[in-house]
């Protein structure tokens, strides 16, 4: 983002939350977000399909982990806080001001989640023959 606000690059892919600060400054300007819908923090820019750019999505997320081992219970009770604070006004207002919009789920479907990642984001390595150096 600095080198895009200073003219060093001329376009970047960046998560909202850290670009929403340059957008509202005028410092940038979106041309499209790569989910399947708009964010409703910039209504007005398009998705990469409203754009006319097809199979382009990359959603942004994040999530709460514990380390592997974790008693079960202490898991669901994380969860359980972590829904009652998502659910509060005043913490939907600050992730939704951060670009970003509040969910919650169960640790079962997050780990589902987080597999399909790992198998999406494997098959796009591999598709395109990355290495690690």
């Amino acid at each position: 983002m600095l080198g895009l606000v200073a003219g060093e690059v001329d376009m970047i892919v960046i998560a909202v939350p850290q670009a929403l600060p340059h957008l509202q400054a005028g410092k940038a300007r979106a041309l499209a977000v790569l989910s399947d819908k708009r964010v409703p923090s910039i209504p007005d820019v398009p998705t990469t399909r409203e754009a006319g750019v097809d199979n382009f999505e990359l959603t942004t997320w994040y999530g709460i982990l514990a380390p592997a081992g974790t008693p079960r219970d202490i898991i669901a009770r994380l969860n359980a806080e972590w829904v009652k604070v998502a659910a509060m006004p005043d913490t939907r207002d600050k992730i939704r001001k951060a670009g970003l919009e509040p969910q919650s789920c169960t640790p079962e479907h997050f780990s589902e989640f987080l597999k399909a990642e790992i198998v999406r984001y494997g098959k796009i390595a591999r598709e395109a023959n990355l290495t690690v150096e």
